[in-house]
């Protein structure tokens, strides 16, 4: 799917997209179970959505820690930001814009291909 498209659907569906928890709230908390995520790790969250998960990883490393996301959607990053306060960075979970050893963990639902990690 195009990227502007892509900007567009999750521009428009941002603030409904926390009903979605309803289906992805079990297999959230089970992720993040097993990122076992310690005080004072980076961690880097793909496709940070709304900024649940994103708050939810934040807790987990602290004090110390710090939880950056990755969202390619404008709308779905300022919600992040207003949301958490934590760093958000705007771009294509594809290309990931920093170092393969930067973070501790990489969390995140965003789909990527295998080399693209």
């Amino acid at each position: 799917m195009p990227t502007p498209v892509i900007h567009r659907f999750y521009d428009r569906i941002g603030v409904f997209y926390d009903w979605f928890e309803i289906y992805e709230g079990r297999a959230k908390a089970r992720a993040k179970d097993l990122l076992e995520l310690r005080p004072g790790e980076r961690v880097l969250n793909l496709g940070a959505g709304t900024g649940q998960q994103q708050a939810h990883f934040q807790k987990a490393v602290l004090p110390g820690g710090t939880v950056y996301g990755l969202e390619i959607s404008p709308g779905m990053a300022q919600l992040v930001l207003k949301r958490t306060g934590t760093p958000i960075c705007l771009a294509d979970a594809a290309f990931i814009p920093c170092a393969s050893n930067s973070f501790a963990r990489r969390a995140g639902g965003a789909r990527y291909p295998r080399g693209g990690q």
